[in-house]
């Protein structure tokens, strides 16, 4: 039955797979803190230019958006629902407020999560077009249960930069922890639509299809994006995609009989 499948496969795969910038052009991800399932976010560690995505590697020396969790090495960030921004916007970002920002990334990365909250929520009062600190400001209410909170303040992050390819991958995670899943799906195919090569959203769409929406296609489509476009070879997902491949195949050969 496909529902003792998903609760077994849930407990083989990563929960919430998420990615931890942990300095100025490194990223890492992997298990989160989350329960039965892979999610690819963006925690804390963004950017200073409001552009980037966390699937994507580093272009510059600077900080880049990223997400929470971490521990493997996958790259970790909404649909046409909401076309209207689909184009990325450069977000200029004076160089106070990326000092700051990195201030607060190195307090995260030190393991003061409070100071860290507190410093994102700073630098977002103080640079109300700045969308990065909501973000990671977002991803520590994540880790803290506080899925609501963490919904508004994306959503405030989106309205600032409406062409935050994590922030809108993050909505996404969220989306599919409150069970909202459609809106899940609708958030991490805007994400592509902002960034086709965003690597981590890919990868949050074929879990979503594949654990929650039940369509495996889609699931094994998306799987097969991220592998393509993942920094290193990732035999986990590899793994994810010869089952799916094998029940696709046995589901035809069942319906040709």
């Amino acid at each position: 039955m496909r529902k003792a499948r998903s609760v077994k496969s849930m407990c083989r795969r990563y929960a919430d797979l998420t990615v931890l910038a942990v300095s100025a052009a490194l990223w890492l991800s992997g298990c989160g803190s989350t329960p039965s399932v892979r999610d690819a976010s963006v925690p804390a560690g963004a950017v200073p230019s409001d552009n980037s995505s966390a699937g994507t590697p580093a272009t510059t020396a600077a900080l880049q958006e990223a997400s929470s969790g971490s521990d493997s090495s996958k790259a970790a960030a909404n649909s046409a629902a909401q076309q209207g921004s689909s184009a990325s916007s450069d977000v200029a970002v004076p160089a106070e407020a990326a000092r700051q920002f990195s201030d607060a990334v190195a307090m995260l990365n030190s393991g003061n999560a409070g100071a860290a909250e507190n410093a994102f929520r700073a630098v977002a009062a103080a640079y109300p077009t700045y969308a990065a600190p909501l973000v990671n400001l977002a991803i520590l209410q994540v880790k803290a249960g506080q899925l609501e909170a963490a919904e508004k303040t994306l959503k405030d992050a989106t309205a600032r930069n409406a062409g935050s390819a994590p922030a809108f991958n993050q909505l996404g995670v969220v989306y599919r922890r409150l069970g909202r899943f459609r809106e899940a799906d609708a958030a991490y195919q805007r994400a592509l639509a902002l960034d086709e090569n965003y690597a981590s959203a890919w990868l949050n769409l074929g879990v979503l299809c594949d654990l929650y929406l039940q369509q495996p296609q889609r699931a094994l489509e998306a799987y097969e994006k991220y592998l393509a476009l993942a920094a290193s070879p990732d035999a986990k997902v590899s793994g994810w995609v010869t089952e799916l491949k094998a029940r696709l195949n046995n589901g035809r050969s069942a319906r040709a009989e």
